[in-house]
């Protein structure tokens, strides 16, 4: 008895390779794994929406001022303008050791 059919070839390593590299359709090769689209899609509308509404509540955000500071702009405000000076500005400048004394109080109140 002899047999008479064809000898099959056996595949190849690069074969096989061809075959594992497929990309599966509507996906997106990331990091070395295919990821769908949709997923890729939904991530980005997700951070695209956590953007703008930081960024919209950001523009909302007031700043409140304390009652001290609220008293101490009064002060200032009550001292540097006087009734002859025009649009507010006062004729006499305070030292400037003064100024920074006040922008010094002024801005570790915050």
């Amino acid at each position: 008895m002899s047999d008479k059919s064809q000898p099959q070839q056996v595949p190849q390593d690069d074969e096989n390779k061809n075959v594992r590299d497929v990309q599966p359709k509507y996906t997106v090769k990331l990091y070395g794994k295919y990821v769908p689209i949709w997923v890729v899609v939904l991530v980005v509308a997700v951070l695209a929406w956590v953007a703008w509404h930081m960024w919209t509540e950001h523009k909302k955000h007031v700043v409140g001022l304390t009652n001290s500071t609220r008293d101490n702009l009064d002060k200032l405000a009550a001292s540097s303008a006087s009734p002859a000076s025009p649009a507010g500005i006062s004729l006499s400048t305070p030292s400037t050791e003064e100024t920074r004394k006040q922008l010094n109080k002024l801005f570790n109140s915050f």
